[in-house]
């Protein structure tokens, strides 16, 4: 029974290329070792598109002879025409001739190396665009992935602590009897001292009540001492000046007793 064997994987080429103008023409000269004339085809689109596609079968018996791949697009310029491009393969060099457009023949025109570089930078950029922007989206898909595993890791961690805390809640140490009646006994004596000091407290609050109201009761008996020492000033201030007039008055009235007496003695005395 014959074995079956997988086909080799074939080789992508990259052909070394070069345009040239004729001032009639564009010429596409494309160096393809290993190729045959039969191993491709070239193609046009109604954009201007220029493909060469080809296909080389690895060679019976393995060596050098193993599959290559050929697929090449160029850009032709407005100014070609696309109706009547010819080809010729000869010694492993495919040369393709574009002519121009009769209007355009002999003018200057945009040169096809020059639109085909202008393209492949174009692409390289897109390339280099799309590159930068997926490793942007990497960096920031990183950046999340690693602040969701960090705001995991904490909300695992608070709900261990959570779950944590409730159990030690649920499970304290059983005091033994003999903490249980020291714990009582110091519960006794800090309400024996509690009450201790409040009594004490109570007892220095009277004590001071009992002293602010007996210095009101002295200020209120000095002030009625003092009251009374004015009234008695007073009143014998008023004493002695009534005193004083009584005197005038009786000094008056034994001066014109006496005076009267005189006369009379006189009056006698003559008679």
């Amino acid at each position: 029974m014959a074995s079956i064997q997988a086909p080799a994987a074939a080789d992508n080429v990259d052909p070394i290329y070069e345009w040239l103008d004729d001032g009639a023409s564009y010429l596409l000269r494309l160096d393809l070792p290993g190729f045959k004339k039969e191993d491709f085809r070239v193609h046009v689109d109604g954009e201007g598109r220029l493909t060469v596609i080809g296909h080389r079968k690895p060679t019976p018996g393995g060596g050098d002879g193993k599959a290559l791949r050929l697929h090449k697009t160029f850009q032709l310029p407005n100014t070609a025409n696309l109706d009547t491009i010819t080809g010729r393969f000869d010694s492993n060099v495919l040369t393709l001739t574009v002519p121009k457009l009769p209007a355009v023949a002999g003018a200057a025109a945009p040169a096809p190396q020059a639109m085909e570089e202008a393209r492949v930078a174009g692409d390289k950029a897109a390339d280099q665009e799309d590159k930068q922007a997926q490793e942007t989206g990497e960096r920031v898909a990183k950046a999340a992935e690693e602040r969701t595993t960090s705001l995991t890791a904490r909300s695992k961690e608070a709900e261990d602590v959570k779950k944590a805390k409730p159990t030690a809640a649920a499970a304290p140490p059983q005091p033994s009897e003999k903490s249980r009646g020291d714990h009582q006994d110091d519960d006794k004596a800090r309400a024996d001292h509690r009450e201790k000091v409040s009594r004490e407290a109570t007892r220095r609050i009277e004590a001071a009540r009992a002293r602010v109201a007996e210095a009101k009761a002295k200020a209120e008996r000095e002030r009625q001492c003092e009251h009374w020492k004015e009234r008695a000033m007073e009143e014998g201030m008023k004493l002695a000046d009534a005193v004083s007039k009584k005197k005038e008055v009786i000094a008056t009235a034994v001066a014109a007793f006496t005076l009267g007496v005189f006369v009379s003695s006189r009056l006698f005395s003559r008679n």
